[in-house]
């Protein structure tokens, strides 16, 4: 049996040591909770190009996309006998106002500080990237203080 694979690239966007969160419809998959801006790799398209396009599509926003900084992999949500493999970029915008698509009710800069607060609504692949975040910055506060 042929396993099949979704790949989902997520933007973990920092403005002013703040992150972008967005709210996803209540009618959605993981609806009412907190997501980073992202989507699906389509064939024929590099990773960075598609979360980029994807950025633009549902927050308005064109951050520079750094680096990816965590992967994860579970059974896709939304296409049944699946696995889904998702990769969070670290990216950074120092300007732009964002606009939601249809697919987000709400936004926020969240406070690093303010983590467990929104953590209860986050789905399991953006609560472990965000912690995976939270403990490199962590690291680098360490790593300069030495």
């Amino acid at each position: 049996m042929q396993e099949k694979y979704v790949i989902g690239l997520f933007g973990l966007i920092v403005r002013r040591g703040k992150i972008l969160v967005l709210r996803r419809r209540p009618d959605d998959t993981f609806g009412n909770m907190w997501d980073f801006p992202g989507g699906a790799l389509e064939w024929n398209e590099k990773p960075q190009e598609a979360l980029k396009r994807e950025i633009k599509e549902e927050s308005g926003l064109s951050p520079r996309v750094l680096y990816p900084f965590d992967v994860y992999h579970s059974m896709s949500m939304e296409k049944k006998g699946a696995r889904f493999l998702g990769i969070s970029y670290l990216c950074k915008s120092e300007k732009g106002k964002v606009r939601l698509s249809e697919e987000h009710t709400e936004y926020t800069w969240m406070d690093p500080r303010d983590f467990k607060k929104f953590s209860r609504e986050m789905a399991g692949g953006v609560l472990k990237a965000m912690k995976e975040y939270l403990n490199h910055q962590m690291l680098l506060i360490g790593l300069s203080g030495s």
